[in-house]
């Protein structure tokens, strides 16, 4: 008996149009494709996830949220602020954490479980 769902089949990356052989659900290529799609290099409707300009959850995200997560992201890019070990663990494996969108540079340093514990309060 043939186990379909472990067929390969000849595709195209939907992100850099390569063809590949891959499973009937994988839509890119390589981890490289596939990285770029997560984490957000590839923007739009290229984007795989890309659901004409909302969230996953159908809500629109806040403009001035992006515009400060975009400050933020060059600033640490450029050197211009470090991450810093989480507030409360020490963690060195952190996330930006605003409680005011318009000062992007202000920054508690959180590990993704506090990060997601202060914003579930």
């Amino acid at each position: 008996m043939i186990n379909k769902a472990n067929m390969l089949i000849k595709k195209t990356c939907e992100l850099c149009g390569k063809e590949f052989l891959g499973k009937s659900d994988r839509r890119l290529c390589s981890l490289l494709c596939h990285n770029r799609v997560v984490c957000h290099l590839v923007v739009g409707k290229k984007n795989t996830n890309y659901k004409h300009g909302r969230r996953a959850n159908g809500k629109k995200r806040s403009p001035i949220f992006d515009k400060c997560y975009r400050q933020l992201r060059s600033a640490l890019e450029s050197g211009k602020i470090k991450k810093e070990p989480c507030k409360i663990c020490s963690n060195l494996t952190t996330e930006g954490h605003h409680q005011d969108y318009s000062r992007p540079y202000e920054v508690q340093w959180l590990c993704r479980k506090h990060h997601y514990a202060i914003h579930r309060v």
